[in-house]
């Protein structure tokens, strides 16, 4: 058994990269998950959705999968629990600075997101204790999202591009022969070869 492409970890993270793959046309693609879809981190997580990051490349990144979340019943063909709730920001006077020139950094990338004052905060959020607070950024596209829907509509999506997903498959180790990727190696010793290995999972 193998495939072109083997991704370890069936969290929101390897999910995806299968879909983004599969949709592609990269080949036969497979998710290695040690337990099932969405059992790890992603299945615990907040899920916030947001494109507030103070380093531009992870800015840019959330942008470009922001209407992901917001189109998902057209894209993934499932609701992933998506709220657009607006993302909001609070600093202090220390990092009054920094914090201005990262919002200005995302502003130049075209995402949605400004500064606004504490009167707009107060009527946003009228239980909010705000004496304390210097600055503040709202972004209205953000939200929160079920990061367990979000995982399975993704594996959904991706399987119906081909893709495939194993379940309770513990990986031991990558198999590696003459300086090259040749696949990943179950803890029950199966080994499913393939010619790139994504390792997706997770701390």
């Amino acid at each position: 058994m193998g495939a072109d492409v083997a991704i370890v970890g069936g969290g929101v993270a390897g999910c995806s990269i299968a879909y983004a793959l599969a949709a592609r046309g990269a080949g036969s693609v497979v998710v290695i998950e040690r337990d099932t879809i969405a059992s790890g981190g992603t299945g615990r997580t907040a899920g916030i959705v947001r494109c507030h990051y103070g380093v531009p490349q992870l800015a840019a990144m959330a942008q470009w999968g922001l209407p992901i979340f917001h189109d998902a019943p057209e894209i993934l063909g499932a609701d992933v629990g998506f709220h657009r709730v607006g993302y909001l920001v609070a600093v202090g006077a220390d990092n009054v600075e920094p914090f201005t020139a990262s919002v200005a950094a995302q502003q130049a990338l075209g995402i949605d997101t400004e500064i606004v004052d504490v009167a707009t905060v107060a009527r946003l959020w009228p239980t909010a204790r705000l004496d304390d607070v210097a600055a503040f950024c709202l972004e209205p596209g953000g939200g929160y999202a079920d990061g367990h829907a979000t995982a399975q509509a993704f594996a959904a999506a991706a399987r119906r591009h081909g893709a495939s997903t194993r379940h309770s498959c513990p990986v031991a180790a990558v198999e590696v022969s003459n300086g090259a990727v040749r696949g990943v190696r179950l803890v029950d010793g199966t080994v499913i070869g393939a010619s790139a290995v994504v390792l997706a999972t997770g701390p």
